[in-house]
């Protein structure tokens, strides 16, 4: 049921569809600021960041990425600026469904 109303990550999906290259690096700061909002503590996992669009582990934040044409191919959160690496899908060798 559509309602119209932006979803949570559409800024993002919007960001990484308009960058050039093939590699786009963010830190979690300026992701949140990208979205206009912090991300949940469940971002600090992994699997928040896998590459799925169907099925049980699909997720509206990976349905942002993948939809702009993009995959996370990276993350490093051991650092002082914890970070995600996003690719293009083509540019990785995989698309997105």
């Amino acid at each position: 049921m559509a309602t119209g109303k932006p979803l949570k990550y559409d800024p993002l999906r919007a960001y990484l569809a308009a960058q050039a290259g093939d590699t786009v690096t963010l830190t979690v700061a300026e992701i949140e600021t990208i979205l206009g909002t912090s991300l949940p503590a469940s971002a600090w996992n992994g699997v928040f960041w896998a590459n799925a669009a169907h099925g049980w582990d699909a997720s509206s934040q990976a349905r942002a990425w993948l939809d702009a044409g993009w995959r996370v191919t990276g993350r490093n959160f051991r650092i002082a600026y914890p970070a995600v690496t996003f690719s293009r899908a083509d540019s990785t060798g995989q698309r997105s469904a």
